[in-house]
């Protein structure tokens, strides 16, 4: 009975931040709604323990609830949802021009750009943002260096 409550509130906070997301763009005249793929995240097994790995895990199975929800929501009011690859987001300046790629630097939450032209700082989710958007339409350029360990970063399709 108890996980039967918890089951209820979890589906009825989807539904309301998925009702919140799709009202964003219909008040805003959006066409689009650009979200991370994530589909094939793990939580870092070394850094937490196995209650938090647990948390970890159940929050993005929520994150997917939430995905699926917007797309119902959004299909009806005539909205398109797309996924795209999250690699560098939170790294490139959404300042820069395209061909500026160098990777800026990320202390906690907040961005700064690496380049000796202007001085920009933002917030990283923000910036994560801005740069979802430029991969959407095809402006979004890879850093000129990747870090070694870095696979090359797959396309997510729509």
């Amino acid at each position: 009975h108890l996980w039967e409550k918890v089951r209820h509130l979890d589906e009825n906070a989807t539904r309301q931040v998925a009702r919140q997301i799709v009202d964003f763009a219909l008040t805003h005249d959006s066409k689009v709604i650009v979200f991370e793929y994530l589909r094939k995240y793990q939580a870092p097994k070394e850094r937490m323990s196995r209650s938090g790995r647990k948390n970890h895990k159940r929050a993005y199975w929520l994150r997917g609830q939430i995905v699926q929800w917007v797309r119902d929501l959004a299909f009806r009011e005539g909205i398109l949802t797309v996924e795209r690859n999250p690699a560098y987001t939170s790294q490139m300046c959404p300042q820069c021009p395209p061909d500026y790629r160098t990777v800026g630097m990320r202390v906690k939450h907040t961005f700064t750009c690496s380049n000796p032209h202007h001085a920009y700082s933002a917030d990283a989710d923000f910036v994560g943002m801005m740069n979802l958007y430029r991969k959407w339409n095809g402006t979004f350029t890879y850093p000129s260096q990747k870090r070694k360990d870095e696979p090359n970063p797959m396309q997510a399709t729509a």
